[in-house]
């Protein structure tokens, strides 16, 4: 009886060791120590004086000290930069700030140019920081001074979930943007967007397109079924 006693008491421990080790918080000797989540995504999106959206977003892979990832860059009537990134990140001595020091793989104008990207994050926001750039070896583009460089427009955390909807509602909505719009054309012209925001929460994109003569905005709902996005109906 006691052998089935400690066994039993043996498994219960098991169980609960493994149930709490798979969630973010571990309670140990009365602190919560929080585990660095694999993944950590944020959006920025302003609305501009000419009703255009300025937009970017930031997904971060963390691994031991290395971290990979995307990062966005696309203003409302300026040339974007996109591209990937990989490079290394450390914790302040508080655990709270991270920073990381990239290469950035940016395309831009039809060309791809490596760049450093010094990116502080936490938990709730990160920052890019912008400077002046100098060519430096391999062709690598590098910050002229590391300690003089902006970090402005913090990024807000994001769900990743939510991150991957805003990009594959806003790449329906511009692919199909001749089809769903509500209004024809005019002069022979042909739709294209200039701006497009999603909204995950409310299941809604407010595009606004043009086609070289007149401008429309408008707004969709749309549902995402069996992984493809369903336009349903202008509100």
């Amino acid at each position: 009886m006691k052998k089935i006693i400690i066994f039993l008491i043996v498994v219960t421990g098991f169980i609960v060791f493994f149930v709490v080790s798979q969630k973010d918080e571990v309670v140990s000797e009365g602190e919560v120590v929080f585990q660095e989540p694999s993944s950590l995504c944020y959006y920025n999106e302003t609305l501009t004086q000419t009703g255009l959206y300025d937009r970017s977003w930031l997904r971060l892979n963390l691994s031991a000290n290395e971290v990979s990832g995307e990062y966005y860059n696309l203003p409302a009537e300026k040339d974007g930069k996109f591209g990937e990134l990989k490079g290394t990140f450390s914790k302040d001595d508080f655990g709270v700030l991270s920073r990381a020091d990239v290469i950035w793989e940016a395309k831009a104008e039809g060309s791809i140019v490596s760049e450093q990207l010094l990116i502080n994050f936490t938990r709730s926001e990160a920052f890019v920081g912008f400077g002046e750039m100098k060519l430096g070896y391999g062709g690598l583009y590098v910050y002229s001074d590391p300690q003089n460089i902006s970090y402005w427009q913090p990024l807000l955390v994001s769900s990743c979930e939510d991150l991957d909807e805003r990009i594959v509602v806003e790449k329906y909505i511009r692919e199909n943007i001749k089809t769903i719009a509500s209004q024809e054309p005019v002069l022979g012209g042909s739709w294209y967007v200039v701006s497009v925001s999603v909204d995950p929460l409310q299941n809604t994109s407010t595009a606004t397109y043009e086609d070289g003569h007149i401008q429309n905005t408008e707004t969709f709902t749309y549902e995402i079924a069996d992984g493809a996005v369903v336009v349903k109906k202008e509100i």
